[in-house]
């Protein structure tokens, strides 16, 4: 009996022993390997995104100095213009009018100016001539009234000797009385001349009057020919018509005269510098700084890359619903910037710092563990070996690797990604650190 169950026993054994195995082999067959990651060499870049806005280097608001009906309007919106191009221009009727009432009334001065010259001439030469005549007449009444007192004193002495009648004597003293009331005369005429040059000065005046009202006519005359000329307005920069407010048979006011500032008739955008202004959170200004390498995209162009730069930073925020923004401007130096068009919404990625070709492994392989980093490397089969390794540079999804993994190597992937900026949820602190660490 006993020897019977020995072997009816040992093929129990047997049969335990065989269906073990295979519930062994069966479970180990059906538990799937961890997923694996691949070390790698690659570049790791960190960068500030922002969104923004494009706007042109310089944008000019066109506006007429004079006002008037649209005549002629030869550029539309899109269309690109030249520096001194004529982008409008006004009917000039009423400028001409204007000039030409201006260019007689400058006529009429000059006219009034030279006869008060000649005036001021022959009054001057009267005045010579009569200075003359009167000298004259003076010098003369002189020597008569001084032949006819010798005759007058001769006389006397004939009479007083009885050899002169009495009324030879009388008529002697009369002639010589008439010819003192003469030079008295001659006198009175020469000094009456003094009131010609106070003539002569009267007209000076008029002269300097009559070169003012020229001067002044002048100036009236220049200001309508610039008026004239203010009916055609220019393209004052290089540029693309962005803005077009007016149509010809328009009626437009002047800048200049009116309270309102005048009508606008177009902008210009010169294109050839493109800018985005971009709204950086306060949190992530501290970062910047001048000379930084921008990439910007914008949705109308799909992928297509704008490489710019970081010209300025604002050094004051602006608070928009409680949230503060700093304002950075970057100039698009990209050969395909004439793309953009200003006021496109884009995003702008400004590159911190980037290091190339350096071992890259993803964030969602390491283990934070005591302040320490750790991976699980593959060995042979479906063994790992947990490592140290330490880490540099991260953008979030992947991490510089500067000692610990070589590149072709292959570790473990935990599942979730572990970075500087995402909580660390999974403690593993009651693990043992590895043998020897």
């Amino acid at each position: 009996m006993k020897r019977t169950l020995i072997p009816i026993i040992l093929i129990i054994l047997i049969l335990a022993a065989a269906s073990a195995a295979y519930l062994a082999d069966n479970s180990s067959s059906t538990t799937e390997a961890p997923p694996l990651i691949d070390v790698r060499r690659g570049t790791i870049k960190t960068t500030v995104d922002a969104s923004g806005t494009v706007y042109a280097d310089r944008e000019v608001e066109i506006k007429a100095k004079a006002s008037g009906e649209i005549v002629e309007l030869p550029f539309d919106v899109g269309d690109r213009v030249r520096k001194g191009d004529l982008l409008v221009r006004l009917d000039p009727i009423d400028e001409q009018r204007s000039l030409r009432k201006a260019e007689i009334a400058t006529s009429s001065t000059l006219a009034r100016l030279a006869q008060a010259r000649i005036d001021v001439s022959t009054a001057e030469r009267n005045l010579a001539s009569n200075r003359s005549r009167a000298a004259a007449s003076l010098a003369a009444a002189e020597a008569t009234a001084v032949d006819r007192r010798r005759k007058a004193e001769r006389a006397l002495d004939l009479y007083v000797r009885k050899l002169a009648s009495e009324q030879e004597r009388d008529e002697a003293v009369s002639a010589a009385a008439t010819a003192d009331s003469e030079v008295e005369g001659a006198r009175i005429r020469l000094t009456e001349l003094d009131t010609e040059e106070l003539t002569i000065e009267r007209l000076k005046r008029a002269v300097e009057l009559a070169e003012a009202d020229r001067e002044s006519a002048r100036i009236s005359q220049l200001d309508a020919r610039e008026r004239l000329a203010e009916t055609q307005i220019y393209a004052p920069i290089d540029g693309v018509v962005s803005e077009l407010n007016v149509q010809v048979g328009q009626i437009i006011s002047s800048a200049i005269s009116n309270v309102g500032g005048g009508t606008s008739a177009m902008v210009l955008s010169d294109l050839g510098r493109m800018f985005v202004y971009a709204s950086v959170d306060e949190t992530d200004v501290g970062k910047l700084a001048l000379g930084q390498t921008v990439t910007v995209r914008a949705d109308g162009y799909g992928d297509e890359e704008f490489v710019g730069k970081v010209e300025r930073i604002a050094v004051k925020g602006e608070e928009v619903s409680n949230v503060v923004t700093f304002e950075a401007g970057i100039q698009i130096t990209s050969a395909n910037r004439t793309k953009l068009k200003p006021q496109m919404t884009v995003t702008a990625s400004i590159l911190l710092e980037e290091h190339s070709d350096v071992t890259v492994v993803a964030n969602e392989a390491l283990i934070e563990e005591g302040g320490r980093t750790f991976v699980e490397v593959q060995g042979s089969g479906n063994a790992t070996a947990r490592r140290v390794i330490t880490t540099g540079l991260t953008d979030g999804v992947d991490v510089e690797v500067l000692t610990g993994l070589q590149p072709g190597e292959r570790v473990v992937s935990q599942g979730t990604i572990k970075s500087r900026w995402t909580a660390k949820s999974e403690q593993k602190s009651s693990l043992p650190p590895p043998p020897g660490l």
